[in-house]
C-alpha cells in the first residue's frame, strides 16, 4: 500500500506528458475543431440559403444550425493557445462577457450603415471584434420579430451572411 501510495505522488514524465499532449491533440483538440468547422460551414451555408428565400422554415434551420455551431464552438472554446489566439480569433468566435453592450452598439452602427463596402473581406477584417462572431449572429437570428427584420432590410442579410462566413 505504501509503494502504491509513493507511485501516485510522483510526477509524470517528460515521456507520459508527451504522450497526454498527444493523446489531448489527436483525442479532443483536432475532432473538436473539425466538428466546428462542419458546424459553421453548415451555418454559412443555411444562411446564404435563408437569404435567398426568407421564409420561417430557413430561420428556423439557420436557428438550430447556429445552436450546433455555438455548441460545438462551446466544447473546444477552453483552448486558448495556439492558431486560435492569433489575430484574436478566440474573442471573434464569441466577445464575450460584453459588460458595455459593445456587440449592440457596433452591430447597430453596420446595419445602419446599409454600406456593402464594410462587408468586403478587406474591409470588414478590419471590423470590431465584437460583430464578428456568433454572438453577433445570435443577435440577428433571435431578435425579436427576426424574420420581418431580415424580410424588409435585405443589408440585415448580408450582415449575417458575412459573419456566418468569418466564423466558418
Amino acid at each position: 500500500n505504501e509503494e502504491a501510495n509513493k507511485n501516485q505522488n510522483k510526477e509524470p514524465s517528460e515521456e507520459q506528458w508527451r504522450s497526454f499532449n498527444i493523446a489531448a491533440v489527436q483525442h479532443y483538440i483536432i475532432p473538436a475543431y473539425e466538428s466546428l468547422a462542419s458546424a459553421s460551414a453548415q451555418l454559412k451555408s443555411s444562411t446564404e440559403d435563408l437569404c435567398q428565400n426568407i421564409d420561417q422554415a430557413s430561420l428556423d434551420t439557420v436557428q438550430q444550425d447556429f445552436h450546433h455551431s455555438m455548441n460545438a464552438w462551446q466544447s473546444i472554446q477552453n483552448i486558448n493557445f495556439g492558431p486560435i489566439e492569433i489575430a484574436l480569433r478566440n474573442h471573434s468566435m464569441q466577445f464575450w462577457p460584453d459588460k458595455k453592450n459593445h456587440i449592440g452598439k457596433q452591430l447597430g452602427v453596420l446595419l445602419n450603415s446599409n454600406s456593402p463596402q464594410l462587408l468586403a473581406e478587406e474591409n470588414f477584417h478590419n471590423a470590431s471584434i465584437s460583430v464578428k462572431g456568433l454572438p453577433a449572429i445570435e443577435r440577428l437570428l433571435f431578435s425579436d420579430d427576426a424574420l420581418l427584420k431580415l424580410q424588409r432590410k435585405p443589408f440585415r442579410c448580408d450582415v449575417l451572411t458575412t459573419i456566418t462566413r468569418n466564423v466558418s
